[in-house]
C-alpha cells in the first residue's frame, strides 16, 4: 500500500504538489521528482506522471510529482527572473521542501521532453541531485544517424522531390510578439557543453538512464546512438540508454508503459536500492 500527500510550499506557498509515499521502503534515502512535461500539468499526459508515481511508490521508492509556477495548481508569482531561473528555483525549492518534511536528502529527476531537459540542468547545478531519467531527452546526430535518416529518403524518389521543393520554399519571417520574448524553446546545447555538463556531474557520480521513443525519431533513431557519440568520455559509465522505436512520445499504450516504468524500476534497484 502506499500513501499520497499533498504540499503546498515555496516561500510564497505558491507551489503545488503531491507526494507518493510507500508504507515499506525500498529506499529512504533518495527521493523521484516528476516534472512537468512542457505545458501539461502535473498529472503528464494522459496521466502518466501519476502511473509513474505510483508504481515507483508501490516498489518501495518515494515519488512527488509538482507543477512549475504557472503551471497547473502553481501560481505564477513576478520575479523578473528569466523562465530557465524561475524552473531552477521551483525545483530547488521542491528539494528543500522534500527535505524539510520528509527528511530526504538526495534526489533523481525525471522528465519527459522539456523536462528532461530540466532534469539535466538541475543535475549540473545542485549537489544534491544524484540521478536523472530522461524521457526523449537531448539527441546528439552521429554518421550512422543521418544514414538512417538519409538512405529511405535517397531511395524513394517522391520524397526527395517532396523535400526539394520543400526547402527551395522561402519560409515567412518570424513574428515576435513582447509575450513571447522569455518563453522557454527547447533547444539542444551545444556539444562540448554537453560534455563539460557532463563531465562535472560524473565527478559526482551521477547516474543518467536515457529512454528514447519513436516519437523523436527526427533526432534520435537506433539504441546505440548515445554510445557512438560519447563511449570514449569517462562520464559513459554512469549512462544507461534504452530505444523503443515502436513506442509513442508519451507512452500511450499501456503496455509500452509498463515496459518503461520497469526499466526505470530496475534501473532504480540497481543503483539505489538500499
Amino acid at each position: 500500500m502506499i500513501s499520497e500527500a499533498i504540499s503546498i510550499y515555496g516561500e510564497q506557498k505558491n507551489l503545488q504538489g503531491i507526494a507518493s509515499i510507500p508504507d515499506e521502503y525500498r529506499c529512504r534515502d533518495v527521493a523521484v521528482i516528476l516534472l512537468n512535461a512542457g505545458m501539461v500539468r502535473k498529472v503528464g499526459p494522459f496521466n502518466m506522471n501519476v502511473d509513474i508515481a505510483r508504481k515507483l511508490a508501490y516498489d518501495g521508492y518515494f515519488a512527488f510529482r509538482f507543477d512549475m509556477a504557472g503551471l497547473g495548481d502553481s501560481t505564477k508569482i513576478k520575479t523578473g527572473k528569466t523562465h530557465l531561473q524561475d524552473a531552477i528555483d521551483n525545483m530547488t525549492a521542491t528539494m528543500s521542501h522534500i527535505e524539510a518534511q520528509y527528511k530526504i536528502h538526495k534526489f533523481i529527476f525525471m522528465g519527459l521532453c522539456t523536462g528532461a531537459d530540466h532534469s539535466h540542468i538541475i543535475s549540473v547545478q545542485d549537489e544534491r541531485v544524484v540521478g536523472n531519467i530522461w524521457l526523449d531527452g537531448y539527441g546528439f546526430p552521429t554518421p550512422k544517424f543521418w544514414v538512417n535518416r538519409i538512405m529511405p529518403v535517397l531511395l524513394d524518389p517522391v520524397r526527395l522531390i517532396k523535400g526539394i521543393i520543400r526547402r527551395l520554399k522561402p519560409s515567412p519571417p518570424a513574428k515576435i510578439s513582447a509575450s513571447s520574448v522569455d518563453t522557454y524553446v527547447w533547444k539542444l546545447p551545444e556539444r562540448d557543453d554537453y560534455i563539460r555538463d557532463m563531465e562535472q556531474t560524473f565527478q559526482r557520480d551521477v547516474k543518467s538512464l536515457y529512454l528514447f521513443s519513436g516519437g523523436v525519431n527526427v533526432y534520435y533513431n537506433y539504441k546505440d546512438q548515445f554510445k557512438d557519440g560519447f563511449e570514449r568520455h569517462d562520464f559513459w559509465k554512469n549512462i544507461e540508454v534504452e530505444h523503443y522505436p515502436e513506442f509513442s512520445h508519451t507512452y500511450l499504450l499501456i503496455d509500452d508503459r509498463q515496459v518503461m516504468i520497469k526499466r526505470v524500476g530496475d534501473w532504480l534497484d540497481k543503483h539505489f536500492k538500499d
